[in-house]
This record gives structure tokens, sequence and C-alpha cells, in this order.
């Protein structure tokens, strides 16, 4: 319960609208990480637990932050969006308005359209990467092309 509650406030340690990224703002180093110390001493941690070794066990397997370095400071996690479908062996020579057709036409599961649109799209070595808003768009536009074929590819 109390590792839960050590997550919850790390979560908002680099969350620039929450009180406690105003505490630790003037802490974070220009590679935006925080010593591990400084964490230590903030007042708002000591109201969960004094426990040291508890705190530093919580850091360790927070899934909002990653640890640095020797150990002596964290950063936030941030995962990366995967939100570009590449497309192989479609020459540079195709018009980027067909590869946004591909999309634009494509028929999800349930025999509709149901594409999100293409955000853009650029080719190098007949290989296109198609680039979507979000991770959950290039999903739905994965599967809405998976069984298209363009030029009997």
């Amino acid at each position: 319960e109390t590792v839960v509650a050590l997550h919850n406030y790390f979560g908002k340690i680099f969350s620039k609208d929450s009180n406690e990224f105003e505490y630790f703002k003037e802490l974070i180093n220009p590679s935006q990480e925080l010593l591990i110390e400084d964490i230590l001493m903030a007042p708002s941690i000591l109201e969960i637990t004094s426990d040291i070794e508890l705190i530093k066990h919580a850091l360790v397997t927070c899934k909002y932050l990653t640890v640095v370095g020797d150990g002596s400071a964290v950063k936030a996690y941030v995962k990366p969006e995967q939100n570009t479908i590449i497309l192989r062996d479609i020459p540079n020579s195709i018009a980027v308005e067909d590869i946004h057709n591909i999309f634009a036409t494509a028929v999800g599961p349930d025999g509709r359209i149901s594409c999100p649109p293409v955000v853009s799209a650029r080719c190098a070595n007949d290989h296109w990467f198609v680039t979507f808003a979000t991770e959950e768009d290039a999903k739905v536009a994965l599967i809405s092309i998976r069984e298209s074929k363009f030029d009997n590819k």
C-alpha cells in the first residue's frame, strides 16, 4: 500500500501541472534528471514514509521513472509512441497521394472504410513511412490495410 502511494507520488514529480513538480523543478538538472537524495529529503515523501529503503525500492520499481547512471538519479520514463507504419517494397516513384489513398480507401474488418487520416508519408529506399496522429490510429490503420494489395504486392 505504501509502495503504491509512493509510485503515485513519483508519477507527479515530472508532471508540470502538479504541486510536486513545483517543489522539484529547481532541482531537476538540464538532462531532466533528479537526484535520489533530493527526493528522499522532500517533506511530502516523508509524510508517506520515512523508510529510506522502501522509498529506494519504490523508485526502482516505479513505472513512471527510470534510474539513470550510477543509480543516484532518476528521470521520467517516456515510452515512445509507435505511430508509424512501414510499407516495404513500394517504389519511391509512387506518388504520395497514392500512399494516402491506400489508407483512405482501406476497408476494415467490419466492411466499412474506417482508417484514420494519414498525418504524413515519406519514402526512403522503397520503404514508405506512414505516420498517424496516435499509436491507436496506427493500429487501426494497420488492421484496415492488412489484407490490402498495392500494385499486386
